[in-house]
């Protein structure tokens, strides 16, 4: 099994995770899914690993895989 298949999203509104229009993040909701997730690191790795620009990954908003993925790339310098 993925770690799709055992994420705590699966099946919720993609919405949440990706607002129209690029509008501000629900942080409540993303935090009720996200924060008790038993594959948030293997999400968040993933997006860092494919460098996903748009959405919610690991619990982390774009500008917060942003700032991680920079000083990945620094610190592999």
């Amino acid at each position: 099994m993925s770690w799709q298949e055992r994420a705590a999203c699966k099946g919720v509104d993609t919405n949440i995770f990706y607002p129209a229009d690029r509008g501000p993040y629900d942080f409540e909701q993303i935090d009720f899914y996200c924060g008790t997730c038993p594959v948030q690191r293997d999400c968040l790795n993933y997006a860092l690993n494919n460098n996903i620009q748009h959405g919610v990954w690991g619990g982390l908003s774009t500008k917060q895989r942003r700032i991680i993925f920079r000083r990945m790339k620094v610190a592999l310098q």
